[in-house]
């Protein structure tokens, strides 16, 4: 018995209230200020252009016979033509046309272009051939000289030019509108609407057409740009809009005739131009990010609330300290994550302090709910983060090298060869062009210098070893010719292909059914006994893990809430989270029984509570759990908890009453007792 550790002082760590809750569509404009002003100049030209007849001081076509070629005055504020003209004005006249166009192409492509993508990539079948040949054809076609034979017929007709250029158009809005309906059909929303009966229609315009809209936004922008570049060189041209009516292409064509006499002439038009094409472009830009924040879900809370953000350092105290061992083959330190801010989403720390050891053939689970940071954690080990996340203190040490400080090359020559990764969903890690056997070939050949014949009967080796009945038949089949389990078992070959020292399996039971998930487990537990070789099991089942694991990790909100040997911690768990995950388990559960939960969920990088980060769901909370405090480090034995009620010497019956109870049932699972459930019972 040790006396409790009083609660240490105020961490360092400052704590802001800020108000969390959806961004409008103001506040998300207002993060891109180069869209806002690129948007604004356009916004300005159309108007001035639109209230020429109003707003011109001379008429597209008045002359000042007095005034040829002059320069920017009081009278002329941008000078004159060759013909006395007024610049400013003819800018104005001509800039209707050119916005009348911009809209008419792309209002076009749009309204042929986009639903007829979408119909295409959902429908699928006749239609999907039919329109998908058409727009092919229709790609295929010389756009300029289509729109030249045009004006042959009518050099006036610039309406019908502009429609037509629209349509010509229209197959690269199609196309990619029909990529993004192809890959949203998919989905498993999408899959759960049709099972409900919902009606097609409201399918793609529901659920389909925000996938495609992002996208899309981009190709207009780029298409308006274009719309604007090809309607100035017609009208350079003559075509389209004839003199002596005003058009930015036509007075590009005036200026080029007296250029050396008059090079001003050529400055407003190519500004205009060329500033309308730049804004198009930012202008996409901008609108894309605002309109995939406007059609992803995201959390939302009550009108007014507002949440604790624990910002800043981790105090020395609440720091998991790990002890060097000489032996350690994986160290992990005082690992802190966080992601950098986005267009929608503010920074946030995403681990705040992550520490544990790993030995030669030891096995370590790392357990959590969704949201904890496991994932991100294994990223971090494999040197496989994204871009908005990056390690903010601590080392990960493999082998006495400090992996956060490997470049990416160090990083390829140590993933495959010295660490093994299985990831939970099979088809992530399998190629569906390529057969198996190019998969497995290829990746042997990649870790070693054998030659393609003893890849190929090393490959059958590792297959069996999974115990794949008929290596050389699953060598010869797709990825998609596979069920779950055996996928599951070629991706675990695959990870053992460069014979590694650590097996990271990132929940690679989640996705299969619950006979074959026993296989899996054993499976691992073969292979970590007969090789060797240390295993990192992420999982969100704490009830898989004693059987498998010598050391148990339990995350939750990017903390390590509880830690130490996997039985000790199973059999006295020392947090509250720890036990409702045991809880969570099928056993004890009877027949007609509700399954038992947790009630709410992980909180939000960003939104997490100061104190305690598991207080809001914890039946045992009280005032002192909203204190720094309750973070800190507390030991119970080989055991480290953040909790505030963890105490050494608990009652021995207490323990055994754990053991029982969760023990029992997850050995029977991985073991081979077919009475294994009955004798749990009893």
């Amino acid at each position: 018995m040790t006396t409790a550790r009083p609660a240490p002082p105020r961490p360092t760590t400052a704590a802001l209230k800020v108000p969390y809750r959806r961004p409008a569509l103001l506040e998300r404009i207002g993060e891109h200020p180069a869209g806002i002003v690129a948007a604004c100049w356009v916004l300005l030209l159309a108007i001035l252009c639109l209230l020429a007849p109003v707003i011109a001081p001379y008429g597209y076509n008045d002359q000042d016979l007095g005034n040829v070629l002059a320069g920017p005055s009081a009278a002329h504020w941008l000078g004159t033509d060759p013909l006395g003209r007024d610049i400013l004005s003819r800018l104005l006249y001509g800039g209707t046309d050119a916005f009348v166009g911009i809209v008419q192409v792309t209002l076009v492509a749009v309204l042929v272009g986009l639903p007829t993508g979408i119909a295409a990539g959902y429908l699928k079948g006749a239609f999907d051939a039919v329109s998908s040949r058409l727009a092919d054809i229709i790609l295929a076609l010389p756009s300029l000289i289509i729109l030249l034979l045009l004006f042959a017929i009518d050099p006036s007709a610039r309406t019908a030019a502009m429609i037509t250029l629209g349509l010509l158009f229209s197959p690269s809005l199609f196309r990619i509108a029909r990529a993004m309906s192809l890959q949203a059909s998919q989905e498993l929303y999408v899959r759960f609407a049709e099972v409900s009966r919902v009606r097609k229609g409201l399918i793609m315009l529901r659920h389909i057409l925000p996938t495609a809209l992002p996208p899309v936004v981009v190709n207009l922008s780029l298409m308006a740009a274009f719309a604007l570049i090809i309607q100035s060189g017609l009208a350079f041209l003559n075509f389209g809009v004839l003199p002596p009516q005003a058009s930015w292409g036509g007075m590009l064509q005036d200026a080029q005739m007296v250029i050396s006499e008059a090079a001003w002439m050529m400055v407003p038009p190519a500004v205009a131009i060329g500033s309308l094409v730049v804004c198009f472009i930012t202008i996409g830009d901008a609108a894309r990010d605002i309109v995939a924040a406007a059609t992803t879900p995201r959390r939302r809370s009550r009108r007014g609330e507002s949440l604790e953000v624990s910002v800043g350092s981790v105090d020395a105290e609440e720091s998991i300290v790990v002890a060097p061992s000489p032996t350690a083959l994986l160290r992990v330190r005082g690992l802190g994550l966080s992601r950098a801010a986005s267009g929608t989403e503010p920074a946030a720390p995403l681990v705040t302090d992550l520490g544990f050891e790993l030995q030669p053939g030891e096995s370590i689970g790392i357990v959590g709910e969704s949201g904890c940071g496991k994932s991100v954690t294994t990223l971090a080990l494999l040197g496989l983060l994204p871009a908005n996340i990056t390690v903010d203190r601590g080392e990960v040490v493999f082998d006495g090298e400090d992996l956060t400080t490997a470049s990416k090359s160090r990083m390829q020559q140590l993933r495959g060869r010295r660490i093994g990764y299985v990831s939970q969903d099979p088809m992530v890690g399998l190629d569906p062009c390529y057969r198996v056997s190019n998969q497995m070939i290829e990746t042997i050949r990649r870790h070693s210098d054998l030659s393609k014949s003893a890849a190929s009967e090393r490959a059958i080796e590792l297959l069996r070893s999974v115990q794949l009945h008929e290596p050389e038949r699953v060598m010869s089949r797709y990825p998609h010719e596979l069920s779950g389990g055996m996928a599951q078992r070629v991706c675990i070959a695959l990870a053992l292909a460069g014979d590694p020292d650590v097996l990271i399996a990132d929940e690679p039971t989640t996705s299969l059914d619950v006979t074959v998930q026993h296989g899996i487990l054993q499976l691992l537990e073969q292979i970590k006994r007969d090789k060797g070789l240390s295993l990192i099991l992420i999982t969100h089942d704490l009830n898989i893990v004693p059987a498998l694991c010598d050391k148990l990790l339990v995350l939750y909100a990017g903390d390590v809430v509880e830690h130490g040997p996997t039985l000790d911690v199973v059999t006295r768990p020392r947090h509250p989270y720890t036990r409702r995950l045991l809880d969570c388990g099928l056993h004890g559960v009877e027949r007609g029984e509700p399954f038992p939960l947790i009630e709410g969920t992980v909180p939000h990088p960003g939104t997490w509570p100061d104190g305690c980060r598991f207080r809001a769901r914890c039946g045992l909370a009280t005032a002192a759990c909203a204190e720094p405090g309750a973070r800190a480090v507390r030991r119970d034995g080989a055991v480290i908890a953040r909790c505030i009620t963890v105490r050494e010497g608990a009652s021995e019956a207490a323990a055994l009453v754990g053991a029982v109870r969760t023990i029992a049932r997850p050995v029977s699972v991985i073991g081979d007792d077919p009475n294994a459930e009955e004798a749990d019972r009893g």
